[in-house]
């Protein structure tokens, strides 16, 4: 009596080189997009901290990480199919998105640092010319000899919105704050003080407000009569 042959016990599927390679684009495909979306995403990000909204951006990339399942559906993507197909397109998002969103809020593009106030000037009231003034005797404080007509250099990434003006001593009354302007384009604040009394020292606070709602403040040291 002839014996049945043997079934085998696994039979290795046919290897569809075609599918395979259809497979490999689209999902290649996938992992493109979802980079350019992050990229784009956390660019914007850093754009709405620079603005002075950093809870925003954090939100914005929480929603779309909820639904970046969705977007790419909806952009037509074939979707992975394996979970850890899932984790190195959402692992890869996510890379992109904070590697961006560092290099915006990052030099050269911009800064998130504090407002430059600094270069204090007075005006030479003979020639019109801007002079820096010396320090004086007593460390930190800067010699204004006989002149109120001054200036101090403002700069932020972002437009600044307002800057003011005052000064006091602490052994004579607090000085009068007259004109003020703030130059956009040379980036100066121009203003006058008076009265000044000779060989006394006053102290002048700067403090400048940038759009996106950052402030910053500077005192500087002078001492009229002094060069």
């Amino acid at each position: 009596m002839v014996k049945p042959k043997a079934e085998p016990i696994f039979e290795e599927p046919e290897f569809d080189e075609r599918q395979y390679l259809e497979g490999e684009k689209e999902r290649a495909k996938t992992m493109i997009v979802t980079f350019v979306i992050g990229a784009f995403l956390g660019l914007f990000a850093g754009y709405i901290y620079v603005l002075g909204y950093g809870y925003l951006d954090i939100l914005l990339i929480f929603v779309f990480i909820i639904f970046i399942k969705q977007i790419l559906k909806g952009l037509g993507l074939t979707l992975p199919k394996r979970t850890w197909h899932w984790v190195l397109v959402g692992g890869e998002f996510l890379l992109t998105v904070i590697i961006f969103w560092t290099i915006f809020i990052n030099p050269p593009i911009t800064t998130v640092s504090s407002i430059q106030i600094s270069g204090l000037q007075y005006e030479n009231l003979s020639s019109g010319s801007w002079i820096s003034p010396a320090v004086t005797s007593n460390i930190n404080i800067l010699g204004i000899p006989g002149s109120y007509h001054m200036r101090v250099y403002v700069n932020y990434n972002s437009p600044i919105s307002n800057v003011s003006v005052t000064a006091a001593s602490v052994s004579s009354a607090p000085l009068s704050v007259g004109y003020q302007h703030y130059d956009s384009i040379t980036h100066y604040e121009y203003f006058n003080l008076s009265p000044i009394s000779s060989a006394t020292i006053y102290t002048v606070t700067i403090t400048a407000i940038a759009d996106n709602n950052v402030s910053s403040s500077a005192n500087f040291m002078i001492e009229a009569g002094s060069s």
